[in-house]
């Protein structure tokens, strides 16, 4: 690999290549005087000429390694900082220390008192110790008492240490989620106390690891042969002995409480947890007395009943259908835009009134209609032949099943504007797009189709947000999101969960994303991740999300007029950039939707955003003003697909009367 150059790198690798050089000089200088240390001989006095600086040198060391922690992250935003190199220089210090102690002329008898009759003592022989590995820690509740009690009894306690060095050593043995929680907080010296206050508060806090102890062993499957013992020692003896130690009172009554909050519904415990904030270890009894008020509550409130309407209408015979074959339903977003791929014209809809289109041959029109996806009958760019309900025939060859501009039979050069006259004012219907007539038992929900031109130079905007995760390295990501209360299903895009490299599981059956004009996007496979909130890393959320190839284009379609949304200037947006059209990595689903949503909401003047509080930050949704320079027609369309159960499709086979014969001939070789 060759040498990097200063000249070939810019002003941060070259800030770094600097640093670098005189991190090793000065530690090169430190392990020459340690070297000096160990064979002072007759000549004690130039050991300590060299070592007369070595405070300054250790200070000055100390803030060079920050330095280039610092230079290596504005290089590289994934950098994770490393202080081991202060370990191995403080070994060195202290050793130099040591035997310049031993050789101070203060240490050694007093000339002026020689009447003193000095007792020889036989030095005892310093043996030198490994140096001992901090523990490191990353957020998992199972690691946080042992480091918390080796970083104690060896940084956080020594009075040697100042905070700026007790900072360093803190840094470098914290990653992951632990990392996360203090991140908003400058590394100072000053801000030592804050910092390590942050992670006792979120770490030691007693309640939240005496259930984390509970639940290593009530999730604890029992053992089916004697084999196992281990693993039951591993897990169960341990986390008992681990619970035993924390500073709970009254641990029976701990249990109770434990056990009875696995046993109710997640909306009444949260209820309760809400009702208990600023008790950090509530009793059992005050578990009870909530239960009971809520009862109550519930007595007075009685929840919504269905009513049955009577059907007057014919009932028919109920078919069986197996239980391994449910539903499956679908949610996607997808992109519609009104420009013809031929001459990039949003003028029309239909390949027919395309100048481009006519000059080509009848097989390379059909080509273009095929990599389209659009109706070999009609020619529209919205749907296939499959649910087109137009009747009209080839002029030349009688065929239903093909346009006339389509047909190999015709001779090319003789079609022209007489033999098929183009309309330019016909108005698309919406039959070009749906077709309302052959409606099944599929159900399409929330399908928002819009004109092809915009009248006013607003947009609409779908809520997005940003929240965080990790990678199995434990190294932080920003994923956007887009919150869809209308989708059973999480997804999220190839791309992310390979960038992420999450575990892919295959789903346990066939699934499948439909769109528009019959398209189908497979669903590559399952995975299962942790997302945290940006403000709050106690709001994290763990879910499994289906995995598709792409969810949609940018969102927004449109640049949003910023200047113009003044009344949100300070709220704690979700996503900041809602104004700026970028990628969309995930969608969350109407199950999470439900567990982030929050009562607050920001009432905005027309032609604004209104703006929704969630436990990821507020999300703005609705019309929005868009600037000047990115107006353009492109709209963004979702819709939810069910597809019809098995059921549905046998009642109508047993509905046929005959079979209907077709009107015409089957497709000739060329025609198919």
């Amino acid at each position: 690999m060759p040498r990097r150059t200063p000249e070939s790198l810019p002003e941060v690798g070259q800030e770094v290549l600097i640093l670098e050089a005189q991190v090793r000089a000065y530690f090169a200088n430190m392990q020459a005087i340690y070297n000096a240390s160990t064979n002072t001989g007759e000549n004690p006095e130039g050991f300590l000429s060299k070592a007369a600086n070595i405070n300054t040198l250790r200070t000055e060391y100390i803030n060079l390694v920050k330095q280039l922690n610092i230079a290596r992250l504005q290089e590289d935003t994934n950098y994770e900082p490393n202080f081991q190199s202060l370990i191995a220089f403080e070994e060195l210090f202290s050793a130099v220390q040591y035997r310049m102690n031993e050789l101070s002329p203060s240490s050694s008898n007093s000339p002026r008192s020689p009447a003193k009759i000095q007792t020889p003592v036989q030095s005892k022989s310093r043996i030198k110790l490994p140096a001992i590995n901090l523990q490191k820690f990353d957020g998992n509740a199972r690691d946080w008492t042992a480091f918390y009690e080796c970083y104690n009894n060896i940084i956080h306690y020594n009075k040697d240490l100042s905070n700026t060095e007790k900072l360093q050593y803190l840094l470098g043995q914290i990653s992951g989620t632990a990392q996360t929680a203090i991140a908003g907080i400058e590394p100072t010296g000053d801000n030592y106390q804050l910092i390590y206050s942050t992670l006792e508060d979120k770490y030691q806090d007693v309640r939240n690891l005496g259930c984390f102890y509970l639940d290593q062993i009530y999730n604890f499957k029992p053992l089916t042969n004697s084999q196992n013992l281990n693993s039951f020692l591993d897990t169960c003896a341990t986390s008992i002995a681990a619970f035993e130690k924390l500073k709970i009172k009254d641990k029976t009554d701990f249990i109770y409480l434990y056990l009875s909050l696995k046993k109710i519904d997640q909306e009444t415990a949260r209820l309760f947890e809400s009702s208990i904030r600023s008790e950090k270890l509530p009793s059992f009894e005050n578990f009870i007395t909530f239960i009971k008020e809520q009862a109550k509550i519930n007595e007075r409130i009685p929840s919504s009943s269905y009513t049955n309407v009577t059907d007057n209408r014919p009932r028919m015979r109920r078919i069986p259908v197996p239980k391994e074959m449910p539903p499956r339903t679908k949610s996607f977003v997808t992109s519609a835009t009104n420009e013809c791929p031929l001459c990039n014209n949003n003028n029309h809809n239909h390949f027919y009134q395309c100048s481009e289109f006519l000059k080509l041959t009848p097989r390379d029109r059909y080509a273009t209609i095929k990599a389209n996806n659009a109706c070999t009958a009609c020619l529209s760019v919205y749907h296939t032949k499959v649910s087109c309900n137009s009747s009209k025939s080839c002029n030349f060859c009688n065929s239903q099943v093909h346009h006339s501009l389509l047909c190999f039979s015709h001779k090319p050069g003789t079609d022209n504007a007489s033999t098929y006259k183009i309309d330019k004012n016909k108005a698309t219907s919406a039959r070009d797009i749906v077709d309302t007539q052959n409606h099944t038992a599929a159900a399409v929900s929330l399908c928002s189709i819009e004109k092809t031109r915009q009248t006013t130079r607003t947009s609409v905007l779908l809520a997005t947000a940003c929240v965080r995760t990790l990678n199995k390295s434990g190294i932080e990501f920003t994923l956007r999101c887009l919150i869809d209360n209308a989708s059973q299903h999480n997804f999220i895009t190839n791309e992310c969960a390979t960038r992420l490299n999450l575990d892919i599981n295959q789903p346990t059956y066939p699934m499948s994303v439909d769109g528009f004009g019959g398209n189908s996007s497979k669903i590559k496979g399952v995975t299962h991740l942790t997302i945290f909130s940006k403000f709050n890393s106690n709001n994290s959320y763990t879910f499994n999300s289906l995995i598709v190839d792409k969810i949609t284009h940018q969102l927004p379609t449109s640049h949003i007029d910023k200047s113009s949304i003044t009344h949100l200037t300070g709220v704690p947006l979700a996503d900041e950039t809602y104004y700026l059209p970028g990628r969309i990595d995930m969608i969350l689903g109407a199950q999470m939707f439900t567990q982030i949503i929050r009562t607050g909401r920001i009432y905005s003047p027309p032609g604004a955003p209104q703006a929704f509080e969630t436990t990821l930050g507020f999300i703005l949704m609705g019309e929005a003003p868009i600037s000047q320079s990115s107006y353009n027609s492109q709209i963004q369309i979702f819709c939810a697909i069910t597809n019809e159960r098995l059921d549905s499709s046998l009642r109508k086979f047993f509905e046929v009367e005959e079979i209907p014969k077709p009107k015409n001939k089957f497709l000739s070789p060329e025609e198919q």
